[in-house]
């Protein structure tokens, strides 16, 4: 077994997920827009300004490094991720720093001596 799951189970996980894969791209490829038409895009009569047709020559911007998320929020971010690893280091820190047993409780009473042999 992988894991502890048998192998009837992984194989029929597999099989509904790839079943799952493959209607989702059947999904995807329905909702993508369709390819321009041959005769080129409907102007309504206006002939397209030399703008726009470097507009549609010039590739599209990269997304930004952060996957979208700004500058400003990914360093928020990182300061909050950082403080937040300190503070672990140092509960662990703590934890694994040894406490000293308190002294064994005497009712209040002085342990008495230990009778001599003196006779």
């Amino acid at each position: 077994t992988a894991g502890g799951w048998g192998a009837v189970f992984l194989a029929s996980n597999k099989s509904a997920a790839d079943a799952a894969t493959d209607a989702a791209a059947k999904e995807i490829e329905k909702a993508a827009p369709s390819p321009a038409p041959a005769g080129g895009t409907f102007t309504f009569g206006a002939k397209p300004s030399k703008a726009s047709a470097v507009a549609e020559v010039e590739p599209a911007v990269a997304a930004p490094a952060g996957g979208g998320w700004g500058d400003a929020f990914l360093a928020a971010n990182k300061s909050a991720g950082d403080s937040a690893s300190e503070a672990v280091a140092k509960e662990i820190e703590k934890a694994s720093t040894p406490v000293p047993a308190p002294a064994a409780f005497s009712f209040g009473a002085k342990p008495a001596d230990a009778p001599s042999n003196a006779a």
